[in-house]
């Protein structure tokens, strides 16, 4: 079982914030469909302003098995990364 997650908590460290960590069962547990889909036309439309900052997923090939590792900024606001 994983422990709860307070997204609202932050702590800092050596002059590094770290927000909150999610799992894809986090994310499942809290989010709806709908939100998805216009979170994703809102990045669009921030990509179309000059907003946001999305460079190609980098992968990594490990013979059978793999990695995607995807990271983005919406300027002047917020940073993510997915692996």
């Amino acid at each position: 079982m994983r422990p709860q997650i307070d997204p609202r908590r932050t702590t800092t460290d050596h002059d590094v914030v770290v927000e909150v960590i999610l799992h894809d069962d986090d994310l499942l547990d809290r989010l709806a469909a709908g939100d998805a889909v216009r979170w994703s036309g809102e990045a669009v439309d921030a990509h179309h302003r000059g907003e946001l900052v999305a460079p190609p997923r980098a992968h990594a090939d490990f013979g059978d098995d793999g990695s995607a590792f995807t990271a983005g900024r919406l300027r002047g606001s917020w940073f993510g990364y997915r692996s």
